[in-house]
């Protein structure tokens, strides 16, 4: 699953974080990454949580982040990666993305991402 904060409370019938993933992960999510914007991501599972910050970049439209986190994530994902990995390179994508005007300016591959990555070292939020 891939949510918001507000999604997640949908999804699960709850309000709370913490009993949203707990009744999630029962019923058989195996992994669930929430999207927090400029606060980064965190993903749950079965053996714990894994939080990443947000890269710090200048948001110019944040028309299609949502779905460029996503979509990299699942690729990562389905590459094999492991979830920080994932998580790290849909950061990314997000990230760059904000700073494009438009729905699809902001995708990119993951030269790119890495290319975006090395340059933000030290430079995440606090």
């Amino acid at each position: 699953m891939l949510p918001s904060g507000e999604e997640l409370s949908a999804a699960a019938g709850v309000a709370d974080e913490a009993e949203a993933i707990e009744s999630l992960l029962a019923r058989g999510a195996r992994e669930i990454v929430v999207k927090r914007g400029k606060a980064g991501a965190s993903v749950f599972s079965a053996s714990g949580r894994l939080d990443l910050e947000a890269f710090q970049v200048e948001e110019l439209d944040p028309t299609g982040a949502g779905d460029c986190f996503g979509a990299t994530y699942l690729t990562c994902r389905r590459k094999g990666m492991p979830m920080e990995q994932a998580l790290r390179y849909a950061n990314a994508a997000g990230a760059l993305t904000v700073t494009r005007r438009g729905p699809m300016e902001g995708t990119c591959g993951f030269a790119e991402l890495d290319s975006f990555i090395a340059s933000q070292e030290g430079k995440l939020t606090p």
